[in-house]
């Protein structure tokens, strides 16, 4: 016979790998939406109704461990794995005191949770694991539910879900009339979000319409070869390339034409070089935004060339070190040209809110993204241009080397995508629409964000405080 407090744990377990699967099937990768507003209930449920109190972090541990080592796997190297190792531990841990709270205080508010996930979420986006692991992230899609984290930013949307999670979960959870008064309030500040959503949407501002172009050159390994004259061949073999496609984007009438992150390896930014794309811009009647690096250091950079010649370069902000990228991060940078003002932002650049908010906020009004993604990540991370672009009201475009190429509107519709976890071949050209002007988001950043992490502190500090005085009677 299986003990009692066995088939507890049992059921528990069960409970959490549904909370998981759940969490991965709303994902950018399966598209399954809806699920983001019920995954957490299993495993709040198994937490704190069916596993013994000791064993309930393991609700966590598998549930959001096992979502984190599926979205996250390929995002590290084989060497950086061993994260998982903290993360797990970590997560088990923060479900036990989480349930600790409960038991030895006796309460249990619908917010409580919800704000100190919010939190967690919010402080990870400023780590190397940036904003990848939001829950938010699953909505990238439906542009009428997304509009108001032009004023709260992501963390604002990550509250809405959990808040709708743990006020479901209290209807299991929770005794008496409060769980129902609590599923109410919640249920009227969710329909408050959407609705206001909706009319966000009807009422976009929209600016002047611009064509733009990226090309998906189909490169699935940048590395160059070895030697001058080899490497010389290649990169003119990938300019030819590129060049050809800039040609047949003009020819569907693309003002604005984005190349990949690093796609001209080994570049001297010389007269002769200059001329070359110059001459190219001429000939087409393009501005082209293309990343580029000039030596083996791979100081990553990106550079806007046009009709007139070479008129910015960008310095990668946020270097992905452990793919051994060196760039040194340099400041945001604005061209004014003929069509509107224009920032380039690169690749990693884009998980990160505070990147393209600062473009925005020093004027710009379209956001070119060159980008080198690898397969395990092509189905996830174009849709992190979405937010970007809706929390600051900007287009964007996106061009990878051959996994997952995207223009997205400034209300965060998507124009135009183009994913493969195979590595393919892609011209993508669809008509944006320039930011109109900075949103409350970007003028004045995640003060919802920072407002929950103080919040959570509080809360963390009286749930702590209450355990000690029960400990001490």
């Amino acid at each position: 016979m299986i003990s009692g407090s066995a088939r507890r744990i049992a059921e528990g377990i069960g409970l959490s790998v549904l909370s998981a699967v759940a969490l991965v099937l709303a994902s950018s990768s399966y598209g399954v939406w809806p699920l983001v507003f019920v995954a957490f209930v299993p495993l709040v449920v198994a937490q704190n109704r069916v596993l013994p109190a000791r064993w309930s972090g393991l609700a966590l541990g598998v549930a959001v461990g096992g979502y984190l080592v599926w979205i996250l796997w390929d995002t590290f190297l084989p060497g950086q794995r061993w994260i998982f190792a903290v993360l797990v531990p970590g997560l088990i841990g923060g479900g036990w005191f989480s349930r600790l709270c409960l038991d030895r205080t006796g309460r249990r508010h619908v917010w409580s949770d919800p704000v100190v996930w919010t939190a967690v979420l919010f402080v990870l986006a400023l780590t190397p694991i940036a904003s990848w692991v939001d829950p938010a992230y699953a909505l990238y899609h439906q542009a009428w539910l997304i509009q108001p984290i032009s004023l709260v930013g992501i963390a604002g949307l990550n509250l809405v879900v959990m808040l709708v999670n743990y006020a479901l979960a209290g209807l299991v959870v929770s005794a008496g009339r409060t769980k129902v008064v609590a599923a109410v309030s919640v249920a009227a500040a969710a329909a408050a979000w959407v609705g206001s959503s909706a009319l966000m949407l009807a009422h976009h501002d929209d600016g002047p319409v611009v064509r733009v172009a990226v090309v998906q050159p189909g490169i699935t390994d940048l590395r160059s070869p070895a030697g001058d004259t080899s490497r010389r061949a290649d990169l003119r073999r990938t300019l030819t390339g590129l060049e050809a496609a800039t040609v047949r984007a003009q020819a569907k009438g693309a003002q604005l034409v984005v190349w990949p992150e690093e796609v001209l390896r080994y570049v001297t930014l010389d007269e002769s070089f200059d001329a070359e794309l110059q001459a190219l811009a001429r000939s087409t009647g393009t501005l082209i935004v293309t990343g580029f690096t000039e030596d083996h250091e791979r100081f990553n950079r990106a550079l806007l060339v046009g009709p007139g010649g070479r008129m910015l370069t960008y310095d990668k902000r946020h270097p992905v070190t452990f793919q051994g990228d060196h760039s040194v991060g340099g400041p945001v940078r604005v061209a004014d040209t003929e069509l509107g003002r224009i920032a380039p932002i690169i690749c990693y650049d884009l998980d990160y809110p505070e990147t393209a908010r600062q473009a925005v906020r020093t004027g710009a009004q379209l956001l070119a993204v060159p980008s080198w993604d690898w397969s395990g990540i092509a189905e996830q991370h174009y849709a992190h241009l979405v937010f970007r672009s809706v929390e600051n009201g900007v287009p964007a475009a996106k061009a990878d080397t051959a996994w997952d190429s995207v223009i997205v509107d400034s209300d965060g519709r998507i124009r135009a995508r183009h994913i493969s976890t195979g590595g393919d071949t892609a011209l993508l050209v669809a008509d944006v629409h320039l930011g109109t002007g900075a949103t409350f988001y970007t003028r004045h950043g995640d003060l919802l964000g920072w407002a929950v992490v103080v919040v959570a502190g509080l809360w963390g500090a009286y749930a702590t405080a209450a355990i000690a005085r029960r400990r001490r009677a």
